[in-house]
């Protein structure tokens, strides 16, 4: 996500937390995730791979429960963020009785 630029879209657009710092050595401002950041971000969002992980089922599969059950990626007003998902439409979904 941050070599895409995915982060950091989320951030300006006001959908993730983090913060800008100040590098000590070159003075470059660069964006700074935190601890809390990276778990309020886990706790609203899901990517394929996360997925894969917390639910034990190949990344494909995944997506493609999703796509049958009409949960498409978060892209709120059009704005593409690639393959990031809402984790409160993604787990009814792989979670649900016929998951």
């Amino acid at each position: 996500m941050r070599a895409d630029g995915w982060f950091h879209s989320l951030f300006e657009a006001g959908h993730a937390s983090a913060s800008w710092v100040q590098h000590p050595i070159t003075n470059v401002r660069m964006l700074y995730v935190s601890g809390e950041d990276i778990a309020a971000f886990n706790q609203r969002f899901l990517t394929p791979s996360q997925m894969q992980r917390e639910f034990g089922l190949h990344k494909r599969t995944c997506l493609a429960k999703l796509r049958k059950a009409g949960v498409s990626p978060f892209a709120p007003d059009g704005k593409d963020f690639g393959a990031l998902y809402e984790r409160r439409f993604v787990e009814p979904v792989l979670r649900g009785p016929h998951a």
